[in-house]
């Protein structure tokens, strides 16, 4: 199975002086996708880019040599507007059946201190199609990288009750601060669907002795059965830990309003059982003013409180931003589409999740809506919703539209983000740059 091409829309490269409130940004676009007659250098970029110690960029997109999906870097070059690009690597390289893996665009990317990626693709591998976990690793000299396979869905267990189809990559303890991986620790993720009772799982994965790694379910949704999986079906995207060790994420459907939920795994001491809290069912509310199908990774503050996004329904039709808070309590703080022609945004998929900057600011991403119906970044100060970015302010998208990524900040505060399409060529996508 594999992805169709998209379509192409003409556009090219632009910088743009933008203002947001009290911050002003000047975008530019660092990369364009696709410059390759057959987009051998990919297009689409996937979720949102990561940053190294020294400022290089590392991401995924949906095609590449094989049209099955790559992994890239891009890194700054001092005085230039766009940044130097290479592809670490291109996936189903490895037989007709795609071993290595498939379409890693749904997956952000983490970085170890030895300063090795991993994620996950969502097809491929060895067990139907199912999927894989993998590492990417660099030599000393930073010249040439090696996937390394380390779990294969639906392959030991061919009933695929370790999960199918992996989504949103993988966190594990210190990732909300920043921290790179460590790489001897666990990591944690989620399958879109697989599992004892069909409705995907959360999983960890531990690394062991000779490099084998050792994959364990901790939680199979959908565990109450009948038609709403009332403690949620489809876990989708990252998952967010916090620091007492307890997980958080969404699923994309189940629970009471069948509309997904937010849910806590919290490990039992002394045993290997987690225990499963629904905090949220979306679609609660008379119209789904709560909101409804979050496909966004959470990120929690300071205090303890986490905030995601929900695309579809809330207020106005066009998403919310809501806040749990450490006890529990629900909120939408933010409905998108409640200003004329959805300026402020609307249908926020943020698949690589929210950012939060010292200040606590949160930064995200809508696909659509903003001055031309093409997208936004916004900024949220606690109180009030401000877009510092409007998509596609010429009339051939030179600048890219469509962002279904999140924010990336770096020390000194620039953002980085993707988008699905526009750009210098047709209908690819582009790595864009808001410069403070």
């Amino acid at each position: 199975m594999r992805k169709f091409l998209k379509a192409a829309i003409i556009c090219a490269i632009a910088t743009a002086a933008l203002s947001g409130g009290a911050s002003a940004y000047t975008y530019s676009v660092i990369h364009n996708f696709c410059k390759k007659l057959t987009c051998g250098d990919g297009f689409a970029p996937g979720t949102t880019p990561i940053a190294d110690q020294t400022g290089n960029l590392y991401g995924t997109a949906l095609s590449g040599a094989n049209n099955a999906g790559l992994i890239y870097e891009l890194s700054p070059a001092p005085g230039k507007k766009l940044w130097k690009y290479q592809v670490l690597y291109n996936f189903c390289g490895r037989g007709d059946g795609c071993d290595d893996g498939a379409f890693p665009d749904q997956s952000k990317l983490i970085l170890d201190t030895s300063g090795s990626l991993y994620g996950t693709t969502s097809e491929g591998g060895l067990g139907d199609d199912a999927g894989t976990i993998f590492k990417l690793s660099p030599n000393a000299s930073r010249t040439k990288w090696t996937l390394t396979v380390i779990h294969s869905f639906c392959f030991a267990k061919n009933d695929c009750s370790d999960g199918r189809s992996p989504q949103g990559g993988l966190t594990y303890a210190g990732a909300q601060s920043g921290i790179p991986y460590d790489g001897v620790s666990p990591l944690y993720g989620s399958t879109f669907q697989g599992g004892r009772h069909f409705g995907g799982v959360v999983y960890s994965l531990v690394p062991g002795p000779n490099g084998k790694w050792s994959e364990s379910v901790i939680y199979a949704f959908c565990t109450t059965g009948g038609k709403n999986c009332a403690d949620g079906a489809n876990p989708d995207y990252q998952l967010a830990m916090d620091s007492a060790g307890n997980l958080y994420g969404v699923s994309a459907s189940g629970g009471a309003g069948a509309s997904g939920v937010i849910f806590k795994l919290a490990p039992q001491i002394g045993t290997q059982r987690w225990t499963e809290t629904v905090l949220h069912s979306f679609c609660s509310l008379a119209n789904c003013a709560d909101g409804a199908n979050s496909l966004s990774g959470l990120v929690i503050d300071a205090g303890g409180n986490l905030f995601g996004t929900a695309w579809n329904h809330g207020g106005n039709g066009g998403g919310v931003l809501f806040q749990v808070t450490p006890d529990g309590s629900y909120s939408v703080v933010h409905d998108f589409c409640d200003q004329e022609n959805c300026a402020d945004g609307s249908e926020p998929f943020d698949q690589g999740g929210l950012v939060i900057d010292p200040s606590g600011h949160i930064y995200g991403t809508t696909n659509l809506g903003g001055k031309t119906n093409n997208g936004t970044v916004f900024e949220f100060d606690g109180t009030t919703l401000k877009v510092v970015q409007s998509f596609c302010p010429q009339s051939d998208c030179k600048s890219g539209r469509f962002p279904k990524s999140g924010i990336l900040q770096d020390s000194s505060g620039n953002l980085f983000g993707t988008t699905q399409s526009g750009g210098k060529y047709p209908n690819n996508g582009v790595v864009f740059q808001l410069s403070p």
